[in-house]
């Protein structure tokens, strides 16, 4: 039978108030015979006093079952992750009785997610849970700068007897009487349930022109990377925009990690260096990294027939040509079209002089480095 069957708020006190501890004491005894299988439970009773026992024993059955004190989490240590723009737990059951509730006193900033019900708390409220609830935490990626890196809570549960069923016996084999009595041992429960928040920083690069460092350059590719050597990729960095800019934000695991360049702009020679980067929770760490411009090369030849012998005969004589490299000829470049850099600043018109006075060597060639695409000589 149940918890208020004989407790001082129970059955007696809602509903016959007026009854002597003697009756009371009968109608229990002949109530809990009952319960117990015995034969003989209402032998020498009236009808109203059968009545009365029959009406206890359904108001004992019909109470809540006896709750169990016990209570624990899933997980009761668990470590956050970054959903979206925010940081959560993952869902864990509060393992317990309905009827065993507890109070989570939530930090700044942290928010309960009740997915049993569907409903969301305030910012750091006292949140009363019941036994059976699942849920999770949430709180900002700044967690850790704004209040800390880590919450732990002990709580108290909320029902702090251990009820304990009784049998009443005569001392006869005819009528063993039993009973659950209201009344139980104080038995404290406690649960702790710890939380480690994420430190998230920022990455940022700004990608810019070896020559003129104010124009910056879009479409280049950084990974992050957690040794020196650039062979363990973190994440892969957003080409940089119009700006020249990228960021990404990643978890903090190590102090320092290494930004290399994936991927050049168009127009440019790929940065080979590793630029080490100091990673500060919940903020922006910048690094400028510049890249030269992929210049082209245009090698001019000058070739001409040589006179290298001759045939004579009774016929007449015949000389004899060659085509042979030439040294010492002069050339002028001029640009075929109008010619840009690769960040779009125009650098020549087309018609332009490009380079005057090229003059071949004993190789018959002459060499001009330069970032133009399209020349007319």
């Amino acid at each position: 039978m149940e918890q208020k069957a004989s407790a001082g708020e129970g059955f007696f006190e809602e509903k016959y108030p007026n009854f002597t501890e003697g009756q009371r004491t009968i109608l229990v005894h002949i109530a809990a015979s009952y319960a117990n299988g015995s034969s003989d439970a209402f032998t020498g009773t009236s009808e109203t006093g059968k009545a009365l026992a029959m009406e206890l024993y359904n108001y004992c059955m019909a109470q809540p079952e006896i709750p169990d004190v016990a209570m624990s989490f899933t997980d009761d240590n668990v470590t956050a992750y970054v959903d979206g723009e925010v940081q959560r737990t993952k869902e864990i059951t509060f393992k317990a009785d309905e009827q065993q509730t507890i109070t989570m006193k939530l930090p700044d900033g942290v928010k309960f997610h009740n997915v049993t019900t569907g409903k969301t708390s305030a910012i750091g409220a006292n949140v009363e849970v019941a036994g059976g609830t699942k849920f999770y935490l949430s709180a900002p990626l700044t967690q850790t700068a704004d209040v800390s890196g880590s919450w732990s809570a002990t709580m108290k549960g909320s029902i702090t007897k251990d009820y304990s069923a009784y049998k009443i016996t005569t001392g006869s084999s005819s009528q063993d009487l039993a009973f659950v009595f209201g009344e139980g041992t104080t038995d404290e429960k406690y649960v702790d349930f710890s939380v480690k928040w994420l430190e998230i920083a920022k990455v940022k690069v700004i990608k810019v022109d070896s020559n003129k460092q104010d124009e910056k350059l879009s479409g280049a590719i950084f990974g992050i990377y957690k040794d020196k050597d650039c062979t363990q990729l973190i994440t892969k960095m957003p080409k940089t925009d119009e700006n020249g800019a990228s960021t990404v934000q990643i978890v903090k695991t190590q102090d320092t990690v290494y930004l290399k360049e994936i991927t050049a702009p168009t127009g440019y020679r790929i940065n080979t260096s590793a630029y080490n980067v100091n990673l500060v929770a919940s903020q922006t760490t910048s690094v400028t990294v510049p890249d030269k411009e992929q210049l082209g090369e245009l090698t001019v030849y000058k070739e001409g027939q040589v006179l290298c012998g001759a045939d004579v005969s009774s016929s007449g004589t015949v000389f004899r040509y060659e085509k042979r490299r030439q040294a010492n000829a002069v050339f002028n470049v001029y640009a075929g079209a109008d010619i840009y850099t690769a960040y779009g600043a125009q650098v020549y018109k087309k018609g332009d002089l490009v380079k005057g006075n090229m003059v071949t060597d004993s190789n018959g060639s002459a060499i001009l480095k330069t970032f133009i695409l399209e020349l007319m000589l």
